[in-house]
């Protein structure tokens, strides 16, 4: 018989300051809600985040928040004041910059996005479809029909004959391809064994291959200034091959990086759009090219990928053995050494998100 696993409340904006809405590690950890780590105080935001992956995005998710909670929400909720009677005006009042966070966080963790009679896609609520938890083994899943109802449907193996599970099973479905940063960021929770764990550091972490040139032509390329790694079903990879562990946008800001000072430069044309560059790898024959677009150098990484892999690879080498130190300096990563000492939740998700990190690259430094 299959079920929903739904809490009794949603956790509210105080909860997240109070220790005993979390449970403790002998707890059963789905049995209360978790809460996103933009909620968590500062200060354990600070001990437990600090130099991981998602502690500089949670600023920049806070900062962005803040500018659209001034320049937007609070003046509505000004004027809105201005028109009520004075019994409403406590109302008004009580509702702040978190609470506007709050509301935030639980409309992008609980919206489903699909088409209603034809219309462009567009965000829903829908009562229990968005209570059920995330499994990367779903026993059911939802889809949507011509005149926008919503179907929560079990999952049904067809030709697969299966023994008749024993017992009630709960009815999950998957939250999207997300890494176990992605899930602690937006859900507050991690998983074990994700089958689609990555890790993803910022250039500005170890900025000395990052010259002034390279940013201009990262920007003027479009491409963020940052590596993603992923997991792989293979247990091993090595030489190259190891380099389908990284996307396509990855690959090229890593040739980016690894071009000498000498053999990138920078111009502007006279009433010109924007900046082009000439780059021209050292040792290769006919390498020099004028770039202006993507797919100009989409066409001198085909061409340069045999004389700047062993530059990629090197590099790879010292990327990861900086990442793993940074992992291993974090206060969560020195209290795994403890693992029966008392945690809270988050510490346990924490903690869980620098192990599977930290074994991923191992695996690739190997």
């Amino acid at each position: 018989s299959p079920y929903l696993r739904t809490f009794p409340r949603l956790p509210t904006n105080e909860d997240a300051h109070d220790e005993s809405t979390f449970p403790t590690k002998d707890d059963d950890a789905t049995s209360r809600a978790p809460i996103p780590p933009l909620f968590w105080p500062k200060e354990e935001r600070q001990r437990l985040l600090h130099d991981t992956e998602i502690d500089m995005p949670l600023v920049a998710k806070e900062k962005a928040l803040r500018g659209e909670w001034e320049n937007c929400i609070h003046r509505w909720l000004v004027e809105l004041k201005s028109l009520e009677n004075d019994n409403n005006t406590a109302a008004t009042n009580a509702v702040g910059f978190r609470d506007f966070c709050w509301a935030d966080s639980l409309f992008w963790t609980r919206v489903l996005k699909y088409k209603n009679q034809g219309f462009a896609a567009s965000y829903h609520w829908v009562p229990l479809v968005d209570a059920c938890n995330h499994s990367y083994a779903p026993t059911c899943y939802w889809e949507s029909d011509a005149v926008g109802n919503v179907h929560l449907r079990t999952k049904v193996e067809s030709g697969v004959e299966e023994a008749a599970p024993i017992g009630p099973i709960e009815l999950c479905y998957t939250y999207g391809e997300k890494s176990n940063a992605e899930l602690l960021f937006s859900h507050g929770f991690c998983v074990d064994n994700n089958p689609n764990e990555c890790v993803t550091w910022s250039l500005l972490e170890k900025d000395s291959a990052l010259t002034d040139t390279k940013s201009r032509l990262l920007r003027a390329l479009q491409l963020q200034p940052r590596i993603s790694m992923h997991r792989l079903s293979q247990e091993f990879d090595f030489g190259a091959n190891a380099l389908r562990r990284f996307d396509l946008l990855s690959i090229y800001v890593l040739f980016i990086l690894v071009l000498e000072d000498d053999e990138i430069a920078c111009g502007y044309e006279t009433g010109g759009d924007g900046p082009f560059f000439v780059c021209q790898v050292k040792g290769a024959t006919d390498s020099k090219m004028r770039i202006k677009t993507y797919d100009d150098f989409e066409e001198f990484c085909d061409e340069q990928c045999d004389a700047l892999m062993p530059r990629v690879l090197l590099f790879l080498d010292e990327l990861i053995d900086y990442k793993m130190q940074g992992i291993r300096e974090t206060t969560c990563y020195r209290a795994l050494l403890f693992p029966d000492a008392p945690m809270s939740s988050r510490e346990g998700f924490v903690r869980q998100l620098l192990h599977y990190q930290l074994k991923l690259l191992s695996e690739l430094r190997h």
